[in-house]
């Protein structure tokens, strides 16, 4: 009994919480085309940090907002801000209750070239983040989703990871085009395509259904206990 109130304890407390500690995926600091920068080089440029190895900058992922996948605009005032390109990438995105209504946000170019600058979001609604990457030599067709459960085709990996900065409500995105054991591997460096996020927040579960969900469990344990000591 002891055991089972502690797993329910347990659950309730995760939750409400996220471990700051942990780290959702792991960037490699080498991509395979020769002479790109590693995505920690890439901050360093952006924000004027010093960092040596994306082991460093793993640990300023956002968890939360990379593992959640959803995102909604502060009073209506987000904005969104290509700062990088490595690969030829499509990025839109899409209403969170529906992840086929879509809206390109802007096309990041496969090699040096103009990146759209910056994109309003106004719409307080929540949305995550869909990137469309095609390669026409080996047939790839890819739609990777912030929200992974998306993904097409199914592959389970995070695309998109979350990293925080100095800068205040600012957060960097990286993105990882290819996959594991497709036409070409992913190196997963997480940075044929980087843009910025400012004053976009990731969605949190409301308070009153984790404490519904968690009551909801410790009624199905003292349920289960009632049938063991009545039998």
């Amino acid at each position: 009994m002891k055991k089972l109130i502690f797993t329910a304890a347990l659950i309730l407390c995760l939750g409400f919480g996220t471990d700051a500690s942990a780290s959702i995926v792991n960037i490699n600091d080498s991509p395979l085309s020769g002479g790109e920068p590693s995505l920690y080089q890439i901050y360093n440029t952006l924000y004027g940090q010093s960092l040596t190895s994306s082991a460093a900058l793993m640990a300023l992922e956002n968890d939360f907002a990379t593992s959640v996948g959803l995102f909604t605009s502060n009073a209506g005032s987000g904005t969104i801000r290509a700062r990088y390109s490595g690969a030829p990438v499509s990025l839109y995105t899409y209403k969170g209750v529906d992840y086929t209504n879509t809206t390109l946000i802007g096309t990041f170019p496969a090699s040096s070239g103009p990146l759209f600058n910056v994109y309003p979001i106004t719409d307080t609604q929540p949305f995550g983040f869909k990137a469309h990457v095609t390669y026409s030599p080996l047939n790839i067709v890819y739609d990777w989703y912030s929200e992974i459960g998306y993904n097409n085709p199914p592959d389970g990996a995070y695309h998109f990871v979350v990293i925080n900065t100095p800068v205040a409500n600012t957060f960097m995105v990286g993105f990882e085009d290819m996959r594991t054991n497709g036409p070409i591997n992913s190196d997963w460096d997480y940075q044929d395509a980087v843009f910025e996020i400012t004053n976009l927040k990731a969605v949190t579960p409301e308070p009153a259904t984790m404490s519904l969900l968690g009551f909801g469990l410790l009624g199905l344990i003292g349920r289960k206990l009632r049938r063991k000591f009545m039998a």
